[in-house]
């Protein structure tokens, strides 16, 4: 059975206001950076997987990329229009190698969390969690 990692929520450690999101991982893809790049960029500034970890646990199906442009208007930025592009990846797990262990809750897939330290940025802490397929059938994790 697949398991998709959902950040249960965000907390801003400085201001102490918990955001509960049950959404996976996302970022903002920046200038002169393609999406592979911010994915493995959020992956280590998010949910703590050092680069090196990643060329070894994580595999991206390029393939299998969605990619679809968005035009809405942002009601938690004032009403601003934003517009973008919104790329859907899926990403496996190498569970058989040994190095896994202890990182982003496995082998077992248990909650985890990551404080995100960026330079003139309050910290935030987020929360990790696998869920299942059924928790997905049921609505418990966004899209």
């Amino acid at each position: 059975e697949w398991r998709r990692l959902v950040q249960r929520e965000e907390l801003g450690v400085q201001s102490g206001v918990c955001r509960v999101l049950m959404s996976p991982l996302t970022d903002s893809v920046r200038p002169q950076e393609d999406w592979v790049a911010a994915l493995r960029r959020a992956f280590h500034a998010k949910a703590g997987l050092h680069p090196d970890h990643q060329s070894m646990m994580l595999s991206f199906d390029k393939s299998a990329c969605k990619c679809s442009e968005f035009d809405q208007v942002a009601q938690e930025y004032g009403g601003l229009r934003t517009v973008g592009t919104l790329y859907q990846v899926v990403v496996s797990l190498r569970m058989d190698d040994s190095r896994i262990e202890g990182r982003l809750g496995l082998p077992n897939g248990s909650d985890f969390a990551v404080i995100e330290c960026r330079e003139g940025r309050p910290y935030q802490l987020h929360v990790w969690a696998w869920k299942s397929s059924e928790d997905e059938r049921l609505g418990l994790v966004e899209e």
